[in-house]
């Protein structure tokens, strides 16, 4: 026995090893939150929760946005760094989401188009355009009850550009993307472009995973762990001040 106990913990170490290294983590370009495989707010917090909970460590890879949402759907093994919005567009019985951090959604709008400030009222949004992601279908349609012709974007990292170029009237966005690619275009992108006084919506970034695949579903619990020590420890917020300076750990609590 002496002998055979090591022999079989080590291979269950192993296949635990192997299953992990079976997985994929796949994103898509989302600067500041998923800017390449080893840079970008939620890319970071992924690779340090990793080393918190002593998991392999794994490449995530990047795509554009339809094809990392394509390879999550149809391989039962990987694992979708996304948000809330994409997860209540697939079905909730096939797909769990692990919620890691709150975000924000404000409204911008071309202040040309709305001399009147910002759009609240049904009649200040009749007849104009919004531009939007077409991943997140719901914010579409709310913006369709309200007399807005939609325009959907497949690519998020577009829509700031065509806003300024006034291929629409109004867009929504997190607000940390919105002020990084908005100043990068425009520096004195304020000047023409109104922000709404509160956020339009609040949604979650996390990690979206299939719900029948156990080896998964250990992945996570682990993951997990090793999300809340970084929390408890200041790395989060370490890396949250790196890419902005004002955010803070507030609603950092994770769940499912």
């Amino acid at each position: 026995m002496k002998i055979l106990f090591p022999a079989a913990l080590l291979f269950l170490l192993c296949f635990s090893i192997e299953a992990e290294a079976a997985l994929r983590i796949v994103a898509f370009a989302y600067p500041p939150f998923r800017i390449s495989s080893s840079a970008g707010i939620d890319n970071e917090i992924f690779a340090e929760s990793c080393r918190a909970a002593v998991l392999p460590e794994m490449l995530i890879e990047m795509y554009p946005p339809s094809r990392a949402r394509s390879i999550f759907e149809n391989d039962p093994a990987a694992v979708f760094l996304s948000t809330d919005a994409i997860y209540r567009t697939l079905s909730a019985r096939q797909v769990a989401m692990f919620v890691c951090r709150p975000l924000k959604v404000f409204q911008y709008h071309l202040k040309s188009r709305f001399p009147g400030g910002e759009p609240k009222r049904a009649a200040d949004f009749r007849g104009k355009t919004m531009g939007f992601y077409a991943a997140d279908s719901e914010a579409g349609k709310a913006y369709t009850d309200r007399g807005c012709s939609v325009i959907p974007v497949n690519d998020n990292r577009f829509l700031y550009r065509m806003l300024l170029a006034g291929r629409f009237d109004l867009m929504i966005s997190v607000d940390l993307a919105a002020d990084l690619e908005f100043a990068k275009l425009n520096p004195q992108w304020r000047s023409v472009i109104g922000v709404s006084a509160a956020p339009v919506y609040s949604g979650s970034h996390g990690l979206l995973y299939h719900r029948d695949n156990h080896e998964l579903a250990s992945f996570v619990a682990r993951y997990a762990k090793g999300y809340d020590l970084i929390v408890k420890n200041g790395t989060y917020a370490a890396i949250l001040a790196k890419y902005s300076g004002k955010m803070h750990v507030s609603g950092a609590a994770a769940g499912h």
